[in-house]
Formats: structure tokens, C-alpha cells, sequence
């Protein structure tokens, strides 16, 4: 889990900067192009749950269904489109499915952020 949650605070200072958002009784989407094991998105979760949000909703287009279960614990609402029991990877549900650089991500981000 270590692994995980340096990767998720490397991604934050990536993609969020030094920005600091106040996170207080605010409603979270978090979106994610599909969940496996889920380890990553604990670790966002937990991190989430330490700024006080109000809520946190996770929009996703497939998850497994065990891992479904797990992630429920936290307390939050999960829109999925697909839970399926029988998983093996976010992959096969997609046609394509590369990784998306960070320089492609920042450079969305900057183009869509609010000024």
C-alpha cells in the first residue's frame, strides 16, 4: 500500500501543483476509468476522508464486484457501470486502453482550469 500511495501523492503534486483546494464539507466526484484491485483509489479515498468532505461519490465504468464490496466500507456512493464477478482487467472492457501521459493530463487540466 506504501507503493500506492506514493504514486497517488506523486500524481497529486503533478496535477494539482501547490495549489491547496479546501476540500470542506464539499462533495467529491471522483472519477476513474475503471477500478481493479482498488488499492489505488483506498488511498484516495483515505486521503479524501482526512480533508472533511462532505460526501464523495466514485463514477466508474466497470469495478469488480469484490472489490465493489471493499470499497463500500468507506462509506461512499459508487456509479458503476459494471460490477462483474468474472474480472481479470480494466482492459478488457475497453477497445483501447493505453496510459495517458502526465504531460497530456497536466496540459488538460491547464487548458480547463478555472481562471
Amino acid at each position: 500500500m506504501n507503493k500506492k500511495k506514493t504514486e497517488v501523492t506523486r500524481q497529486i503534486e503533478a496535477y494539482r501543483g501547490n495549489t491547496n483546494y479546501n476540500f470542506d464539507d464539499n462533495t467529491i466526484i471522483l472519477v476513474d476509468d475503471g477500478i481493479a484491485t482498488g488499492a489505488t483509489v483506498c488511498a484516495i479515498l483515505q486521503w479524501l476522508l482526512q480533508k472533511q468532505v462532505k460526501e464523495i461519490i466514485l463514477a466508474i465504468p466497470v469495478i469488480p464486484f469484490v472489490t465493489q464490496e471493499i470499497i463500500k466500507q468507506f462509506g461512499i456512493q459508487i456509479i458503476a457501470l459494471e460490477a462483474p464477478i468474472d474480472f481479470s482487467s480494466v482492459g478488457q472492457f475497453y477497445r483501447k486502453f493505453d496510459q495517458i501521459p502526465d504531460q497530456i493530463v497536466n496540459s488538460i487540466l491547464e487548458k480547463y482550469k478555472s481562471k
